[in-house]
């Protein structure tokens, strides 16, 4: 009786056990189905980063999971919540995460640099860029010009000159897509009226301080005046428009005419050194965007913002000074034609570029910049995901 009572404890004991086993298993699995379910959906945002709602029934682990995606306006504008509710036989498991899913913009901003045309202007050794840059034309290439980001053109291949031998770090796609410039201005013009800065029938004069405020005259007789940048942050004239100073904000210079950098045009906040920086400068005109020429300018100039030349070029007023100084540039152009900045020879002359891309373009964007349709068409991650915290 004794060793029959002994062995059906025994018995027990291992039916215990083997029962404790498979529920531990149950719900380890359970729990890496719900992981899964989070990782999955987080893979799902970064090429559709727009998606909210559920998915019921996703198989994962040889169980399933029920995923939900809603907005979480009361941390930030991108802030979502992602939950997975996995199951493997009849264990359950549940895991949230609060992330930030921050689209790559649409804007013509994102560009380090965008042409329609390229004409007889080329990159040569000096010439170093990074950042996407793109043309609906041919780019010209001599000597060792270095590009970081993606080279794309609509053209598939690109014209040479003498010793070439370009250097791709961040990939090439020659026979690309166009990418139409036909930027919609509407939205700019329409918070120009409503709520921003607009200026008719004079040429407008800007001087901002690093205060948030910037100094305006109209024409070139008027008084100077003072006014923090508008909350939308947009200026408008149907004139010329006169730039410099230290930005300290966000704004967007639009101008049915051209825009004349008259000297340095920088940030409060400079984004070289702190990435995080809120201060954010849109130069866009129907025509060109110039240095002017000047003594400020002849001793080298620093350009923080993106830049949009619908109908002309980015460019200098005068390439023909000597010896060359140089042109640093923090953001991006996009342009209808390229524009000449220095010239090659023995000595150069005029500006020697040094472009710099701004990497929070790629996800943000001054305000009421315009729409690039097709410009985020063909690209494999379409957002970039942040972890605030995981529940």
């Amino acid at each position: 009786m004794l060793f029959t009572g002994f062995h059906l404890t025994i018995q027990q004991t291992e039916r215990d056990s083997v029962s404790s086993a498979i529920q531990t298993y149950s719900t380890a699995q359970a729990r890496q189905i719900a992981e899964s379910g989070i990782n999955y959906m987080i893979a799902h945002l970064k090429f559709d980063p727009a998606w909210r709602g559920v998915k019921a029934g996703v198989p994962l682990l040889m169980g399933e999971t029920d995923i939900t995606v809603i907005n979480r306006a009361d941390i930030s504008a991108t802030a979502v919540e992602i939950t997975s509710h996995g199951r493997f036989n009849t264990t359950e498991d549940s895991l949230s995460v609060v992330v930030d899913v921050q689209p790559v913009s649409s804007r013509f901003s994102r560009y380090s640099y965008f042409s329609n045309r390229e004409e007889s202007i080329w990159f040569y050794s000096r010439d170093t860029l990074s950042g996407p840059v793109h043309t609906n034309g041919r780019f010209n290439m001599t000597g060792t010009p270095t590009f970081y980001g993606l080279v794309s053109s609509v053209s598939s291949t690109y014209a040479t000159m003498g010793y070439t031998n370009p250097h791709f770090y961040g990939g090439t796609n020659f026979g690309a897509p166009a990418v139409t410039l036909e930027p919609n201005f509407d939205d700019l013009n329409n918070a120009a009226a409503n709520g921003g800065h607009s200026v008719s029938n004079y040429p407008l004069y800007l001087d901002f301080q690093s205060n948030g405020t910037y100094l305006y005259r109209v024409g070139s007789t008027g008084s100077w005046q003072s006014r923090s940048i508008p909350e939308n942050g947009v200026i408008y004239c149907n004139r010329n428009i006169y730039v410099k100073g230290v930005v300290n904000g966000a704004v967007t210079l639009s101008s049915t005419r051209s825009i004349y950098i008259t000297d340095d045009l920088v940030y409060a906040d400079n984004p070289e050194s702190n990435p995080d920086s809120d201060d954010f400068t849109g130069l866009v005109a129907q025509t060109d965007v110039i240095i002017q020429n000047n003594s400020e300018t002849r001793n080298g100039v620093i350009i923080q913002a993106a830049i949009l030349a619908k109908s002309g070029s980015f460019k200098a007023e005068n390439i023909d000074f000597s010896p060359s100084v140089p042109l640093e540039l923090w953001g991006g152009i996009v342009q209808e034609m390229r524009g000449a900045i220095g010239r090659l020879g023995s000595p150069p002359t005029g500006f020697e570029k040094r472009y710099y891309y701004d990497e929070r373009m790629e996800y943000k964007y001054p305000p009421h910049y315009p729409i690039a349709p097709g410009s985020t068409e063909n690209l494999t991650e379409k957002a970039k995901i942040t972890v605030y915290y995981w529940k």
